[in-house]
């Protein structure tokens, strides 16, 4: 039986007060310090796109493309799409759905740090509650339910197109 977790007004309430957060770091920032804001596909483009909307300083987007997933099986990551910005010296974002065990986001963590980059924010809006990764923007802390929506797929892969996130 699938049950709603959170439904778009609770969600975008969410996204809004997570992109006020992420404002107050860029107040008047000069150009050279744009950020690389870096939406992980696929999951992670509903909220990246959301939270964009929101953001009042102007930065790079790059998308990166990671599998760890063979359905609900976690397997090897795997890079499947690369940045394409020089990240040296730069600040770079990673924007996520779901932080699930922790593993996508330290992968990706420390190749930014490899190229470079001055300093990485990880955002999602989802957390598992057994996660150890410290994030730097999360909206919600959840349970070990698999959920759907909102960008994130069901175990079938369909569901990502919904404005609600449900669990199975």
């Amino acid at each position: 039986m699938e049950k709603i977790l959170f439904g778009p007004h609770a969600i975008e309430d969410k996204v809004l007060g997570l992109a006020e957060k992420m404002n107050s770091l860029y107040p008047n920032e000069p150009k050279a310090l744009y950020p690389v804001l870096t939406p992980i596909l696929q999951g992670g483009i509903t909220f990246f796109q959301d939270v964009a909307k929101n953001l009042l300083f102007d930065a790079y987007v790059d998308c990166v493309g990671v599998e760890s997933y063979k359905g609900q099986a976690r397997g090897e990551i795997n890079l499947y799409k690369d940045w394409n910005i020089n990240l040296a010296d730069k600040d770079v974002w990673l924007i996520d759905d779901i932080c699930d065990s922790g593993n996508t986001m330290a992968y990706l963590e420390k190749l930014a740090y490899d190229r470079g980059a001055k300093h990485v924010y990880k955002a999602t809006l989802l957390k598992r509650h057994n996660c150890p990764m410290d994030l730097d923007f999360c909206g919600y802390t959840i349970k070990d339910e698999w959920v759907f929506g909102y960008g994130m797929d069901h175990p079938d892969g369909l569901g990502r197109l919904s404005d609600s996130i449900f669990e199975v």
